[in-house]
């Protein structure tokens, strides 16, 4: 274990470290909270989460950007969506913040009715 600052060991700055990101995590998701994966939908229909993006997707509803789904212009201010992050190391080790894309209740009842 090696000393770092005043004392302070690296252990002991990574546990901090974990517990500021976990805090930062739990504030920036508080509006995805009751929100439903595609998944979660998907699983409604028979479907998987990937068929239903594909389907939000060419619907003209979702898009990738950057590795993330987000609403398209059209749909973005409407309420239907929000973003979950979580934090995930890449395989050198360094921390990255992925975005996914959950839906609200009202989004949920949107996708139910395209796909009635």
């Amino acid at each position: 274990m090696k000393t770092l600052f005043y004392g302070i060991s690296e252990e002991e700055i990574l546990r901090e470290a974990e517990v500021i990101i976990t805090e930062e995590l739990e504030e920036k998701n508080r509006g995805s909270r009751f929100c439903f994966t595609p998944t979660e939908i998907a699983k409604l229909y028979n479907m998987s989460g990937s068929d239903l993006n594909s389907f939000l997707k060419d619907q003209g509803i979702i898009h990738k950007r950057e590795g993330t789904w987000c609403l398209t212009r059209k749909y973005i201010h409407r309420g239907l969506a929000r973003h979950r992050y979580i934090a995930k190391s890449n395989q050198s080790g360094q921390l990255r913040i992925k975005a996914n894309l959950v839906w609200t209740e009202k989004g949920k009842d949107f996708i139910e009715q395209l796909i009635k």
